[in-house]
Formats: structure tokens, sequence, C-alpha cells
């Protein structure tokens, strides 16, 4: 296949299956749909996998310039704690997860305990929230804390998670 086809060809496809594994993802999520949704996301999902394994080689280049920089492996790193997190604390046999969950323990968890999680360390979450004006105690949960700044946990967890530049 030519560069040109190649590009032609593989990034609309790429950027097609994204979309119908958004949506098929999104009724999943609401619930929305039956069998037939699930098994279409799952295969093309697969499908999608394999056009953005294709994009990825084909622009694999610039992807290696762009992975040298630091914000690249920070939000790589997050991206992948993040999901492990999700997918450790919303498993349970044999049913779908529940986002809800995750925020539910989460909240319950110390900040010394999540900040890791957020590629943060327990000092750098504590700043950040008090930047937020969250008032931070040492062995708090974030329900805690966002309870003494007339917020929740889930508020606390939105804070750690936005994108900083540094």
């Amino acid at each position: 296949m030519t560069k040109s086809l190649a590009r032609a060809v593989i990034t609309p496809l790429t950027t097609a299956l994204f979309a119908v594994a958004a949506i098929t993802g999104a009724m999943l999520f609401f619930h929305l749909g039956s069998g037939l949704v699930h098994t279409a996301h799952e295969w093309i999902s697969l499908a999608f996998v394999l056009a953005a394994l294709g994009h990825v080689l084909r622009n694999a280049k610039p992807i290696l310039h762009y992975a040298k920089q630091k914000q690249a492996l920070v939000a790589f790193g997050t991206g992948c704690a993040v999901s492990l997190a999700l997918i450790a604390l919303t498993a349970n046999a044999g049913h779908g997860g529940d986002p809800g969950s995750v925020f539910r323990t989460l909240s319950q968890a110390k900040l010394e305990a999540v900040a890791p999680a957020l590629g943060l360390t327990a000092e750098d979450a504590a700043a950040v929230l008090r930047s937020d004006g969250y008032e931070i105690l040492e062995g708090q949960t974030l329900d805690e804390i966002g309870a003494k700044a007339g917020r929740n946990g889930r508020d606390v967890i939105m804070t750690l998670a936005r994108p900083r530049h540094t």
C-alpha cells in the first residue's frame, strides 16, 4: 500500500471505527440495545484496534518524538493507572462494573492512597487541592476533604484529575 493510499484509508477508517465503537460503548454503558450491540461493539472495537495500530505504524516517527516528552509520559502513565484502577474497582464476577462504585470507593480512601493512581505524590495532590480552596489535614478521606469545603469526594477526584500545565 502506498503512503498516500495508506493515509487516505487508515485515518478515515480509524476515525469511523472509533465513532462506532464510542457510540456502541455508550449504548452499553446506558443499557440501550441488546446482545447484538454487545457483540457488534466487541468486533468493531477489535477492528478499531487494528486500524489504530496501522495509524500508529504509519505515524511512528512523530509518535515516538512526542512520546519522549515528559507530559506525554505522565499522560500515558496516568491513563494506564486510572484504567487499571477502574478495572480493579469495578470488577465483579460475571457482571458489568458500575463507574459510580469507583468514585464511592475512591472517595472513602485517604488522599495518600489515591494520589499515586492519579500520577501525583500525596504532597502534590494536597497542593493542587489547597490551590482550589480545599483545606487538607493528614489522614483525611476524599469525602472528608470535600465535606469541609461543602463539596463531595467526587469533586475532589475531579479536581485532582484535571489536566495541569507543568
